[in-house]
């Protein structure tokens, strides 16, 4: 393999709320940083790709709100079928 892409999209924090993404390749796990959404894998070695997310944080009766996931407005600008999550894997 030559890289490997992972996007996600829609990562909002509102308040105090966390979210902490991690991408394991085998025993070797990174962490995908929530502003961008984005992690790109040189040269990893053929192994099994696990990606962890944890939501936490948030106050009160509306912290389950504060941090989310594959989040999509819901205006008539945002095209049906937004790509959430994506994993590209690029072959040498």
């Amino acid at each position: 393999m030559e890289k490997v892409e992972i996007q996600m999209a829609g990562i909002r924090k509102f308040e105090n709320g966390n979210i902490l993404i991690i991408a394991c390749l085998g025993d070797t796990c990174m962490r995908i940083p929530a502003n961008t959404g984005t992690l790109t894998i040189n040269e990893p070695k053929p192994e099994v790709l696990k990606i962890t997310v944890t939501l936490s944080g948030g106050e009160g009766n509306q912290a389950f709100q504060h941090a989310q996931l594959f989040r999509t407005e819901t205006t008539d600008d945002v095209a049906e079928g937004t790509e959430s999550m994506v994993v590209r894997v690029y072959m040498k």
